[in-house]
């Protein structure tokens, strides 16, 4: 048998009263569920595998999975946690195995823009060609666009010797704004994604300009699993509005529940593939019930029930959404996703 990709750290004493304990409680605020035992912990997550174990002075840390990316993924997400539970011990580890220390993360890669067409009153769909998309065929459903500042040479991420990935600063630093795929096909070559124009954006710019082969980076995949739940209510604005036709795309047939899209234009009112049972209400923004009003209003399955809330749109109302949906109906941490897609400024 094949033995898998896999990166391996250690570390020497001392260390935090509780380590494992403490890095267990870490995970599950990242709503993960790792399996304790005595000076040890396992997590499977991501199509990987984290073993953890403290003993005779020493912590280690084994990851392994399918393939580089996944188990560089995996790291960044260990290292974080790590961070949290036990402050400076990352710098004291040592790794083996991962990519070589200086190199390329191998979850960068690089596409030829294809074409960019008009969806909507205020969308872009940008699609690319490349041969590395196989990278983002697992982990999740977005990606980042890494674009450098006007007039500023690209200066791409590398990974240093302790295993994180180190991106340029000041001047140089990257814009990395999220995108959600529409269509990703690796054998193929071929993938798309849905931009929301915004004037003075990057991005937005970028996307306007693009012409039929120009380079793009891209990183990834990241965040925003799908949600579980055979029962779901979603709510969301413009910049939410790839990712919950994506969600809804593949939803099962017998998926049940209550969407509420708001927009501040109906000409961005786009097509949506939606299973028969799940109901999808357009809101003009300004007019009526706003999004965590129009979420609360829908009677929720009772605790215990397969369910799940999922909302994105400005920083503001997501907070206001959380803090009813886990006051009200008690939700918990796996039944639920709140993510603020963008601030409003004051």
């Amino acid at each position: 048998m094949t033995a898998l990709p896999e990166a391996r750290g250690e570390a020497r004493g001392p260390f935090p009263d509780g380590l494992i304990d403490r890095v267990a409680q870490e995970m599950r605020e990242h709503g993960q569920s790792p399996a304790l035992r005595s000076g040890a912990l396992l997590l499977e997550s991501g199509g990987g595998r984290v073993e953890m174990d403290l003993d005779g002075g020493r912590f280690r840390v084994r990851i392994e999975a399918g393939d580089a990316t996944a188990v560089q993924r995996l790291r960044g997400a260990m290292l974080h946690m790590l961070d949290h539970a036990a402050e400076g011990l990352t710098d004291r580890m040592d790794w083996i195995g991962g990519p070589v220390p200086g190199s390329l993360p191998p979850n960068v890669v690089f596409a030829a823009v294809a074409g960019v067409t008009r969806i909507g009153a205020n969308f872009l769909r940008v699609e690319l060609r490349s041969e590395q998309l196989e990278t983002f065929a697992e982990g999740g459903m977005h990606f980042r666009l890494l674009l450098p500042r006007p007039g500023r040479a690209p200066v791409w991420p590398v990974v240093d010797d302790r295993g994180r990935t180190v991106w340029a600063r000041g001047e140089d630093a990257l814009h990395t704004p999220a995108y959600t795929f529409v269509d990703l096909d690796p054998a193929a070559g071929t993938m798309s994604f849905d931009l929301y124009e915004h004037e003075g954006s990057l991005a937005t710019d970028w996307a306007r300009a693009a012409q039929p082969g120009a380079e793009a980076a891209l990183s990834g995949p990241g965040g925003g699993d799908f949600p579980q739940g055979s029962w779901i209510l979603m709510g969301g604005d413009e910049t939410a509005l790839p990712a919950i036709r994506r969600i809804l795309a593949r939803s099962a047939p017998e998926r049940r529940g209550h969407v509420f899209i708001e927009t501040g234009d109906p000409r961005d009112r786009l097509p949506l593939e939606v299973p028969e049972g799940i109901s999808v209400t357009w809101l003009a923004r300004g007019a009526g019930p706003d999004l965590a009003e129009a979420m609360a209003s829908v009677p929720m399955p009772a605790a215990g029930e397969s369910r799940f809330v999922w909302c994105a749109a400005e920083r503001g109302l997501v907070r206001r959404a959380k803090a009813l949906f886990r006051d009200r109906a008690g939700l918990l941490s796996g039944e639920g996703y709140f993510s603020a897609y963008w601030t409003a400024s004051a």
